[in-house]
């Protein structure tokens, strides 16, 4: 399970890399302070957050005429939530740096992709986080409570499990019940596809 878990980390690198690569320094640096900040705000105020939208959406139900307004988001268990409002952070420092009027964009960037690997790997590390809590192993900049899980001290017996193989079939299993991988997929669709249109613009 390890292993499948470092290519997923190593994905999203290679990825972040590549976008910091064709933009110039400044985008991967607006695209760190960006997830940076918004981690902090969760970390801040991701309750009250949460209240205010099982707030809205219980008046939206009342409104409705439905009785009894259900949570839309389970205070108690935020992380997948916390995670796309993080996705979405990040897709919107991508599209500051594809604005032309930002200046943003030009030949190949070797600090930008040091720094976009830096970017791919706190995205990796909180993806890890959420969708497989059980081996959050690796070091986030910032604790979120109800997004980033305790992680066990060094030295710590791990209980045995399963093979590898029942392993990763269980965290695809996972992977595809979690409620945050349809903007995981779309995500990714969505990066390759502004990889793909970038490097066509360089070429031409």
């Amino acid at each position: 399970m390890y292993l499948f878990i470092l290519l997923i980390v190593a994905t999203i690198m290679t990825i972040f890399a590549l976008l910091g690569l064709v933009r110039v320094t400044r985008a991967s640096v607006l695209l760190l302070g960006i997830m940076l900040g918004w981690l902090i705000f969760l970390k801040v105020f991701g309750a009250q957050l949460v209240k205010f939208i099982n707030a809205g959406w219980g008046f939206i139900r009342s409104s409705a005429g439905v009785s009894s307004p259900q949570q839309l988001i389970d205070p108690s268990d935020p992380a997948a939530f916390y995670l796309l409002t993080f996705y979405f952070a990040i897709l919107v420092g991508l599209g500051l740096g594809s604005l032309k009027s930002f200046r943003l964009q030009g030949r190949f960037s070797f600090s930008g992709m040091f720094l976009g690997l830096i970017n791919g790997y706190i995205v990796a590390a909180y993806t890890v986080d959420v969708i497989f809590p059980a081996y959050a192993f690796l070091p986030v900049p910032i604790q979120v409570p109800g997004m980033t899980p305790q992680i066990p001290p060094p030295g710590m017996p791990t209980p045995a499990g399963p093979d590898v193989w029942t392993q990763l079939m269980q965290g695809l299993t996972n992977l595809a019940s979690n409620p945050a991988a349809p903007a995981i997929i779309a995500l990714s669709i969505l990066v390759f596809i502004l990889l793909a249109s970038r490097l066509s613009g360089k070429k031409g």
